[in-house]
């Protein structure tokens, strides 16, 4: 959020000043995610978890959906299905932050052999979230 109100970030596509209310994932990318794990070319998640994060939910979304409102559904997601205590134990499957976007050849080739594929297939993954 800190971002999108301390600095310009204007969108590649249309040309406008991105606001958080409004920033899609594809501004997420572009002026969090990948200047963040530049120096150290890994996920979001490599980068900022302790330990390994098996997902709960696996997220299916448009890069162009507010991630604003997708924080906004997950969080009710969450609430609904885990409960206020098991909220906090809930982890959701988002490429944006699950995928390294600077080495992205991983998601050519077989399906069985992308990410995708590997996260929903989890034990620990109890279904997919659809955005």
């Amino acid at each position: 959020k800190m971002v999108f109100s301390s600095a310009v970030c204007t969108d590649t596509h249309s040309g406008h000043i991105v606001r958080w209310e409004t920033a899609s994932k594809y501004n997420v990318n572009t002026f969090i995610t990948t200047p963040l794990t530049a120096p150290f070319q890994c996920s979001t998640v490599e980068l900022v978890a302790k330990e390994a994060q098996l997902p709960t939910w696996f997220v299916s979304h448009a890069w162009s959906h507010s991630f604003d409102e997708t924080v906004v559904i997950l969080q009710f997601h969450a609430q609904a299905r885990e409960g206020v205590e098991g909220a906090s134990g809930c982890y959701y499957w988002i490429c944006t932050f699950a995928n390294n976007q600077h080495q992205l050849d991983e998601l050519a080739g077989d399906l069985e052999q992308t990410p995708f594929f590997k996260a929903i297939m989890l034990t620990t993954c109890r279904g997919t979230i659809a955005l």
